[in-house]
């Protein structure tokens, strides 16, 4: 038999080899077309056998050849724990997109890695150390690269250092330096994936391991299968260790050459920057010429979707609607859109000029809008600038078209009580709910023709969703996911930092001013700046980098921080500087004078500046508006740009802040994940995210996330999370609780209900979250199910008291036990009676239950958990024949006419302060009891409870108790049945839990317990 090693495969077995893998690891052959079973076999077979129709036939054919039946109808496809996630690895692929897709499932699987790339960025080798790190398959990583010109320009030699030097048992470099030559260079792009049991996977093609070669540019590569070619597989692997083992080629720990290197590289990007001082590189004016150009061209046309926006909105305006609510992601040129629609409108209208008020929050926006509009009407002098304190009210009154900010409107509002717009138009559309937006919206609807509203994100923080406002309809609706996915703005790689530089236990980020205070501490600064020199490497030279912060002063610090280290950078506030100074600033990002921009608040909204590569988030926020705004500005389209996202924001104490959703970004991202879904996939986020974007996280940012979240669905999230459960199944009940990992205790302790219409009886289904006993919980199901009585008067009590647990006198079944039961069975609802049906099933399939027979004896019940009605009503302490009846609440309850005691007791009471309590000895069972702090010690003041309870031969005592498991498991109120008192081993004197109240001493009991 063929010993087969651990890996992955795509082989179809003979019978004798099925033995060989687990159920697990097989698949029955179904799909496989003609080529792969032509690889398998023989390829002067495909001609004959592409005539067949089935499988079987095949098979059988091939089985005929063979004289047997040593061909099976099963595939492997892995043998041992290996992710499935390759495809038909035993034949050949043409990469026609990203490479980095195929590359990432090839990591997961192979034993050694050998790359041979020219050009290798900082972004690539944050990926690599991504993988490293989560791949322990991985034995060794091997690289050859090059100088290339000399200059290695494109090669980021630090961080292939630091790779080296992060995992010395694992990674070995070599370049090839053409410091000193001009000779034929290394122009090879390869990526072999190998394993030990033959199925290796060779990458030829185009692409260079760059974030352009592998993720953004157009390119073609190649995958070679071992099984398939073994042949070139060995001459590839021969010639990779022949050019490795080359004395030209330098290991990247042979420093002297290093360094050398570095300084070229170093000193090629001053050059560059000496030449751009001295004017022979005009950045600043090829990029205003470019974006003057492109602008007027852009805005010219609208794009097909936009074309489909704007059809729409004449559709709705022929047939009577005049409120239309534009949902789209921010970059996808909603003001564009809009613009396009007002020339649609005047075409209608037959007007050269429709009359319209354009309504936006800020001066950056309304600057920029109405450039677009003046772009696309043609029309120099669009538009009124009423804002800013730019011109006089008079002009209000006359003007036709408007642009105003809310603040600038709202004083003057009586000054278009009369007025008639064709068309108005408010823009962030989320703040409509704000009073003052509101106010004037309700003047302005009242004699405008047509309302629209734009917005990228109408669902606010406060449950509110502004499409109220505009007609409960969204008439375009471009989220950010389907913009990302078709291609309308950037993609991206978003990496969550580990950011352990504070400490923000116990901040309210919304209402603690200790919060800014810690974000702007030194410490905080030099460790965003670690991060940048990480993950940046020689991009830290030409990045355009905005860094998102608290406050105004974090801003300044952290600018004057990063300038102090070495790096270009500016702060960016709106209420420091001047509209010229903002100006200036941004003039100066662009054109690469400022490489990071330190910005509070400035660049949520209105500010398009296409050129920004890298976002950084320093700053926690409950609002996704200002995130997405935020997000969107880095997220615009660029010619072979993609966005890299450093996430900072993963320390937030959600006990603090019960409104934190740690996932936010990762729902926003990936067309709202849900959390379930996100905990099941953690390891494989990436697919649900849009075209190439990738999510990098360490191990230890998966082990926040989920405790995180564990946290914030205990907190607030349950009634939504709920909806995509409820569907009165029990399978989707069980599935609930499983996915989000919930004890039934802690669900229904919260006053929570499955179903939402039983949420006035929560209290009910806690009393069922008790049971460990299977016999009991299956007969109580059964009670439910055939609507009857148990046989087991013991059972009765239990399950009347769980279900009537606050009975009084005035409830009309008090005195009755046979209407009490008639009141469950015929008058409860359904949906309660499902919810406690589905409670107990879930107990029994789900829970390590008690599996003891129990009957008419108390005593068969040991070992069960109960509450403390439960456990009255089981020793016959709060129901009679004749109906229900009270029982006291102390530490211990009787019933004198039967001789009962019962203990009901915890691990901690009142006098642990004393160094006494309740303690339980399991092994040798015995118990010792704190008593009642109004029994007394001295024999001439026994009370006569305690002399009856000292009768152990004549009274029985029985003992239910919660150790600490089961207090922290379910509260105070659940208690084990531990067993009886069988004897007083000893009683001792001990002071008084009460002693401000009574100021003599009690007795503390050793018990004997038996079970």
């Amino acid at each position: 038999m063929k010993n087969f090693k651990k890996g992955i495969y795509d082989l179809l077995l003979k019978q004798n080899e099925l033995e060989s893998f687990d159920v697990q690891e097989i698949i029955e052959l179904k799909t496989e077309d003609d080529e792969w079973l032509v690889n398998q076999f023989s390829r002067v077979l495909k001609e004959k056998i592409s005539q067949m129709v089935t499988l079987q036939e095949k098979v059988d054919y091939f089985n005929n050849i063979l004289n047997n039946k040593e061909l099976s109808l099963s595939k492997a496809f892995k043998k041992g724990n290996f992710e499935n996630n390759l495809e038909n690895i035993s034949t050949n692929k043409l990469i026609k997109k990203s490479l980095w897709t195929d590359l990432q499932k090839e990591f997961k699987t192979a034993n050694q890695v050998k790359i041979i790339s020219p050009f290798i960025t900082r972004s690539t080798i944050n990926k690599i150390v991504n993988i490293l790190e989560e791949n322990l398959n991985i034995d060794k990583l091997k690289i050859i690269t090059t100088t290339y010109d000399g200059n290695a320009k494109f090669l980021d030699i630090v961080g292939l250092e630091k790779l080296v030097e992060d995992f010395p048992e694992k990674v070995e470099i070599k370049i090839e330096n053409l410091f000193n030559k001009s000779n034929k260079r290394i122009h090879i792009k390869s990526y072999f994936f190998e394993r030990e049991n033959g199925f290796s996977s060779l990458y030829i093609g185009s692409s260079n391991f760059t974030n352009t070669g592998q993720i953004t540019g157009a390119e073609y590569n190649v995958r070679l299968s071992e099984f398939k070619e073994p042949t070139i597989i060995k001459e590839f692997t021969d010639e990779f260790n022949t050019m490795f083992n080359k004395n030209e080629f330098i290991d990247i720990l042979q420093k002297d050459i290093i360094n050398q290197i570095k300084l070229r590289q170093d000193l090629n990007y001053f050059y560059l920057e000496q030449d751009r001082q001295k004017g022979l590189i005009d950045f600043e004016n090829m990029e205003d010429n470019n974006n003057r150009l492109n602008f007027g061209k852009y805005y010219m046309e609208p794009y097909d979707y936009q074309e489909k926006i704007i059809n729409t909105i004449v559709e709705r305006i022929n047939n009577k609607f005049n409120k239309h609510l534009l949902v789209m992601a921010t970059g996808t040129g909603k003001t564009a859109t809009m613009a396009f629609i007002y020339q649609k409108i005047s075409n209608i209208l037959k007007k050269d000029e429709p009359s319209m008020i354009y309504i936006a929050p800020s001066k950056e926006i309304l600057d920029q809008t109405r450039k677009t509009f003046i772009n696309i009407t043609e029309i120099d002098d669009f538009g009124l600038e009423y804002y800013d304190s730019r011109n006089a009210k008079e002009e209000l009154e006359t003007s036709n078209v408007i642009f105003t900010n809310i603040e600038s409107i709202r004083t003057k509002i009586d000054l278009l009580q009369d007025r008639k717009f064709d068309i108005v138009v408010f823009d962030e559309a989320h703040y409509v709910e704000a009073t003052t937006f509101k106010e004037v919206y309700e003047i302005l609807e009242k004699k405008s023709s047509q309302i629209f509203g734009l917005t990228a994100t109408p669902e606010r923080t406060d449950g509110i969703n502004v499409a109220k406002y505009f007609g409960n309809y969204y008439a375009a609706d471009i989220k950010l996911f389907e913009a990302i996915k078709n291609d309308l703005l950037s993609e991206f790689d978003y990496y969550f930092i580990h950011d352990d530089s504070i400490d923000l236990k116990n901040i309210d980020i919304l209402k603690d001013p200790k919060l800014n205070k810690l974000l702007t501490l030194d410490n905080r600064n030099k460790f965003v700046f670690e991060i940048i020199n990480k993950y940046l490497g020689s991009r830290i030279n030409y990045v355009k980098a905005v860094l998102f912060c608290n406050s105004i002063e974090q801003a300044k610090k952290l600018s004057e921080y990063l300038n102090d280290n070495g790096l270009k950078s500016e702060h960016l506030v709106s209420t420091e500087t001047s509209k010229f100074e903002r100006k200036e600033k941004l003039k100066n990002f662009r054109n690469g004078n400022i490489n990071f921009l330190c910005v509070r608040d400035i660049l949520n909204e209105g500010v398009d500046v296409p050129e920004i590569d890298t976002i950084f988030f320093l700053r926690p926020t409950t609002s996704l508006i200002v995130y997405l705004q935020q997000l969107g500005r880095g997220l615009r389209k660029l010619t072979d740009k993609k966005l890299e996202v450093y996430d900072f924001v993963n320390n937030v104490d959600i006990s603090k802040n019960k409104n934190y959703n740690p996932i936010m970004p990762i729902s926003a991202l990936t067309n709202n994940l849900k959390i379930s879904e996100f905990k099941r996939n953690i390891d494989n986020l990436d697919k649900y995210l849009p075209g190439e974007c990738n999510f990098i996280f360490s191990k230890i940012i998966k082990q926040d996330f989920l405790e995180k979240l564990r946290e914030y669905e205990k907190y607030n999230l349950y009634s939504s999370i709920l909806e995509e459960y409820r569907s009165g199944d029990y399978e989707d009940y069980e599935s609930f609780f499983n996915d989000k990992e919930i004890t039934l205790y802690d669900f229904y302790s919260n006053k929570r209900t499955y179903f939402k219409e039983n949420n006035k009886y929560s209290s009910l289904f806690k009393q069922y979250t008790y049971f460990n006993n299977k016999s009991l919980i299956q007969e109580f199901i059964d009670m439910f199910k055939n609507k009857t009585k148990s046989k087991n008067e013991l059972i009765n009590r239990i399950f009347l008291k769980s279900f009537h647990y606050n009975s009084s006198k005035k409830d009309r079944y008090y005195k009755d036990i046979n209407l009490a039961f008639e009141v469950i069975f015929k008058d409860t609802s359904e949906l309660i009676i499902r919810e406690i049906e589905f409670i107990l099933r879930y107990k029994l399939y789900n829970e390590k239950l008690l599996d003891n027979q129990i009957n008419e004896t108390i005593e068969s019940f040991i070992g069960s958990i109960f509450n403390h009605y439960q456990f009255s009503a089981l020793c016959s302490l709060n129901i009679s024949d004749e109906g229900f009846k009270g029982s006291g609440q102390s530490g211990i309850l009787s019933n004198i006419e039967k001789k009962i005691f019962v203990l009901d007791t915890s691990t901690n009471t009142k006098s642990t302060r004393f160094g006494h309590g309740n303690f339980y000895d399991q092994e040798n069972k015995i118990f010792y009891w704190d008593t009642p702090d109004i029994w007394k010690f001295n024999e001439s003041n026994i009370n006569d409870q305690q002399s009856k309870f000292m009768k152990t031969n004549e009274y029985k005592s029985y003992v239910f108790f919660a150790d600490e498991e089961l207090k922290n498991k379910s509260g105070k109120s659940a208690k084990k049945f531990i067993g009886y008192v069988t004897e007083i081993i000893d009683r001792i004197e001990v002071e008084n839990g009460s002693k401000e109240k009574y100021s003599h001493k009690k007795p503390k009991f050793i018990l004997k317990i038996t079970d």
